[in-house]
């Protein structure tokens, strides 16, 4: 694909994106718009908790209510109704003369938001490459909260929060732009990194309700903080006019933190990430509980910022693992809504009229019991017998296995894969998602040609087509047995060097389908200009019959083939002869 077809490709995606960029706002610029609303009504400790909840709380409903069938609704439509809301309810907050006013207008708004981020994390967790999309969500995110922190000080001092009700209205308003690029509905589900245990289930696993409890205490903790970060940096001896530079300059560190998870990505396990980014906000707690000055103040909210957004990516990460039901994205994004939204209000109960310390030591506790949790989701996963169809071990490398290809769920990944310039012989590289998706399920449907995805412990990597040849239009090239085999594969792009890997993978479907005793000879039919996999093929015993001229098939593009058979004894001798690896 050239580069303006892979943007088109994704473009979709990414108008998905911006619009949850810019409706989570509110959230970026909390302990500001809250001082904002406060001073504007003469309000007290408590309801600054209550009003930090209120859009929180909003969107969680938002979530629960469109779980059910965020899959078989229109996007389009469903997104102009939620910017709608979200219009409204700033709009209407501006001629809010009560708290409880005020609380009804902010649960509006954050209805309106719920629907729209419920909308964007499906969509993110549904593309073909959602840890990438969720480091850029982020990492935008942090970027334009950086920016209006700047400057949201100097607008309540001159105009007042109803200039930001305004503001956050016409961004909303914008977001229309966006919509028109949405998906029409739900895309199918991603099989980068999915987990098999749960394929396709509607119930979700043991090991993803706990991870998803764990999410949901941990974001209870850095809620609760951020929404009395302004009253802490008091603490602190600084005016507003300090703190929000401060907390932009701390912004831009968080960014950081995204941007370190973009470039590490699982080079370290993610329950070793989660502990280090764990470690490091419990330690910038402690910072918060004592000190003074600008610098010291600046320092734990530049580490409280980094903490947590280097350990979300990794969270998000670990839950694609641990279920593929496609209820997890939403249920992900509303235990998030529910601890921003429970987080301040649970606070608010915590004494901070007499100070603070309290707060942030029941936010070490929930630091502390969301690690332990995940720690248990993955271990119980763990536990749990994958129905990988074959599998083995290579000493020094690692394990390869097989397992059944699931369409649509695995379908993204496999495109992301098709499509790349290298995979040119596949035929494949102008071909959308959805016509990779109707491909193989041509391919597949004569029952005699089987998909297969190849993981490499328990990632996947390769992808392999097994078929029976005497049923194959390969039958009229030669004299085909019903003993014979074909195969096709195609390695993943890999993000760093692995000895010997594309061996070990070829050899994995050769002791597949050798581990048949019935199976007697493997038939392979690569495009006769493909000389890597020419070169493969003779290590591994074939040998060339003749040349041939396929036509088009849904399973490839008409070519000019080597026709080349590997027997049982040619693959055993060449293994013992030491090209096993």
């Amino acid at each position: 694909m050239t580069t303006m077809q892979k943007f088109h490709a994704h473009w979709p995606t990414l108008a998905l994106l911006a619009a949850g960029v810019l409706h989570t706002l509110v959230l970026g610029t909390l302990p500001l718009f809250v001082a904002g609303m406060v001073a504007e009504l003469n309000l007290g400790e408590r309801e600054v908790g209550w009003l930090a909840s209120a859009d929180m709380a909003g969107s969680a409903l938002a979530a629960v209510c469109i779980i059910a069938f965020v899959r078989r609704v229109p996007w389009r439509p469903i997104a102009c109704v939620a910017i709608a809301l979200v219009i409204a309810g700033n709009l209407t907050a501006t001629r809010a003369t009560g708290f409880e006013t005020l609380m009804l207008t902010r649960v509006v708004a954050g209805i309106g938001g719920g629907l729209i981020l419920s909308i964007v994390f499906v969509g993110l967790c549904r593309s073909t490459s959602p840890d990438r999309y969720f480091g850029l969500y982020t990492f935008s995110q942090l970027g334009l909260q950086a920016l209006f922190l700047s400057f949201v000080p100097s607008i309540l001092k001159a105009y007042g929060v109803d200039v930001l009700y305004l503001l956050f209205a016409a961004i909303s308003a914008g977001c229309l732009v966006f919509v028109l690029s949405f998906p029409k509905s739900a895309p199918s589900a991603s099989g980068a990194d999915a987990p098999i245990a749960n394929a396709g289930g509607s119930r979700l696993s043991p090991s993803a309700i706990i991870a998803l409890a764990a999410q949901g205490i941990y974001f209870l903790a850095p809620a609760a903080a951020w929404a009395y970060f302004e009253r802490i940096g008091q603490t602190f001896g600084l005016t507003l006019d300090a703190i929000g530079p401060a907390l932009g300059a701390a912004a831009v560190v968080g960014i950081t933190g995204a941007a370190s998870v973009v470039v590490l990505g699982t080079r370290i396990s993610r329950m070793t990430s989660m502990v280090l980014g764990t470690a490091l906000s419990i330690a910038t707690v402690a910072l918060l509980m004592g000190g003074s000055g600008f610098a010291a103040f600046l320092v734990a909210a530049a580490l409280f910022n980094f903490a947590w957004n280097f350990t979300f990516p990794y969270q998000m990460g670990t839950l694609a693992t641990l279920d593929d039901s496609e209820a997890v994205p939403i249920l992900s994004l509303l235990v998030q809504l529910m601890g921003l939204a429970l987080g301040p209000l649970a606070a608010s109960f915590l004494n901070p009229q007499g100070g603070y310390q309290t707060i942030l030591i029941a936010c070490m506790g929930c630091y502390v019991a969301s690690l332990v949790l995940f720690r248990v989701a993955e271990r119980k996963r763990a536990s749990v017998s994958e129905p990988v169809e074959f599998s083995k071990h290579v000493q020094e490398v690692g394990t390869f296995s097989l397992r059944p290809l699931r369409i649509p769920q695995d379908i993204p990944l496999v495109h992301d894969w098709v499509t790349r310039e290298y995979a040119k012989y596949w035929g494949m590289q102008n071909k959308s998602v959805q016509e990779v998706e109707a491909m193989y399920r041509e391919i597949v449907r004569p029952g005699h040609v089987r998909a297969f995805l190849g993981l490499y412990d328990g990632t996947p990597s390769f992808l392999a087509e097994c078929y029976r040849p005497s049923e194959d239009v390969l039958a009229a090239y030669y004299e085909a047995s019903q003993r014979d085999r074909g195969m096709h594969i195609l390695i993943a792009p890999m993000q760093k060097r692995i000895p010997r890997f594309t061996w070990h993978a070829f050899t994995t479907v050769l002791d597949y389908l050798f581990s048949d005793r019935s199976v007697q000879r493997v038939v392979v039919e690569p495009d006769i200009r493909n000389e890597k996999v020419h070169v493969l093929n003779r290590r591994a015993g074939f040998v060339v019959e003749k040349t041939i001229e396929l036509p088009a098939s849904p399973a490839q593009p008409a070519k000019v083939a080597l026709l080349s058979i590997c027997t049982r004894e040619a693959y055993a001798a060449a293994s013992s002869g030491g090209n096993d690896g």
